[in-house]
């Protein structure tokens, strides 16, 4: 299926336009929600292209803060993986302790199944492709491991993909009704693949098995990180593996399994601790809500992971941001 379609909120009173654009940017990318810098002079203006199972989405938006709405993201039925790439403006995405910059042609892949923040300075033009994880697969075997990689659209494969991509949807109206729309479709996917290839978390040196079971180990602790039995046994248990073998398949990564749980706990309280609309809720509860059963524990994990107390952490960000 091939189909182009445009939405602006500049026709809508302005109590409508927020809650119209929220509503489109969910519908069409992913469950998200914008708190806009300014309410009563916020714009927006989207245009989207679906073609077969991708949707190439150009966004003009107002100086705003994106952030997932994780309860419904938790329940896609087909996990996506978002590719942002910058076209104008200042744009940055916070992802657990990673801030991102995405300069004019630089482009990010992005799980939004994880924590995020997405920063419009001020009115930015971002170009976004929605790939559904199934379809990135063959070309970016483990896409879990490059999200929050900023590919340069300097040089390169990446900045090859780069060009293409804008040239692709500058050249839109050219091939829409065009033979070449599904070709076109397969050579960009091939290029974000090969763009991808050089770095050494997606080379796909393994057999396929071992990379399938560490995507849906993964995807596993994505699903329950909240929940303070979260250990290696009951994955193991729940997903029908040994934890001898699920330990052999994270034995060749930075981060052991046990690590990684206690990183995502602490992106996610780093994220909730630092968001203002969170602000009045204690730090306690939050580490206990995200799968800490001792404050003191939560709080010396904090201190090693980000060189600063929950509080002063806290205090810190609202500053800045």
């Amino acid at each position: 299926m091939i189909a182009l379609q445009s939405f602006s909120t500049s026709d809508l009173p302005p109590c409508e336009r927020l809650p119209a654009w929220n509503h489109m940017t969910a519908s069409v990318l992913a469950p998200q929600i914008a708190y806009p810098a300014d309410q009563h002079t916020f714009c927006g203006r989207m245009t989207c292209l679906t073609l077969g199972e991708l949707r190439l989405v150009e966004l003009n938006a107002s100086a705003s803060t994106v952030t997932p709405i994780r309860a419904a993201v938790s329940r896609f039925a087909e996990p996506v993986y978002l590719l942002r790439m910058a076209l104008h403006g200042n744009i940055s995405i916070l992802q657990g302790e990673q801030e991102l910059h995405l300069a004019p042609g630089s482009f990010a892949l992005c799980d939004p199944r994880r924590p995020y923040r997405l920063f419009f300075q001020d009115t930015a033009d971002i170009l976004i492709v929605r790939i559904p994880r199934a379809r990135i697969l063959p070309y970016v075997a483990q896409p879990e491991f490059v999200s929050g990689v900023v590919m340069s659209a300097d040089s390169g494969l990446s900045g090859f993909a780069s060009r293409h991509l804008r040239e692709l949807w500058r050249a839109t109206p050219d091939f829409l009704y065009h033979g070449a729309s599904m070709r076109m479709l397969q050579i960009t996917l091939q290029l974000i693949g090969a763009a991808y290839c050089a770095l050494p978390c997606a080379q796909a040196g393994h057999s396929c098995m071992p990379a399938a079971h560490r995507a849906h180990i993964l995807e596993f602790i994505e699903r329950n990180l909240r929940d303070s039995l979260l250990k290696p046994a009951m994955i193991a248990g729940h997903l029908g593996l040994t934890t001898s073998y699920l330990h052999r398949l994270f034995s060749g990564e930075t981060d052991t399994i046990s690590r990684y749980i206690l990183r995502r706990r602490l992106e996610e309280c780093a994220i909730a601790i630092t968001d203002r609309q969170q602000s009045l809720r204690s730090i306690t509860t939050i580490a206990f809500e995200h799968g800490f059963s001792s404050l003191s524990h939560f709080s010396r994990a904090f201190q090693g992971r980000y060189d600063a107390s929950p509080a002063r952490f806290r205090k810190a960000h609202l500053a800045r941001h």
